[in-house]
């Protein structure tokens, strides 16, 4: 194991790597979409925290060109990122 990330408060349901950018997106229970850089994934460190959904984060997808993400959540809400 190299490290282990531990910012959210409640179940991890999703995650997406950017390799283009050198980020990770993460999503759970407590509503909270972290990012991570890939970069400095030993120091444990976030990036940004994003509180937009109401709702648990369901989902999280990348597009092909990596240049936005997709959040899906229990809120009924899809959201695009860039």
């Amino acid at each position: 194991m190299i490290n282990t990330l531990t910012s959210h408060k409640s179940h991890v349901n999703a995650f997406q790597f950017m390799k283009k950018t050198n980020t990770l997106f993460s999503g759970g229970d407590d509503n909270i979409m972290i990012i991570w850089s890939t970069i400095q994934i030993n120091n444990g460190k976030f990036i940004k925290k994003i509180f937009d959904h109401k709702r648990e984060i369901s989902c999280l997808i990348a597009n092909t060109e990596q240049d936005f993400i997709v959040s899906g959540s229990y809120d009924s809400n899809i959201k695009f990122w860039r």
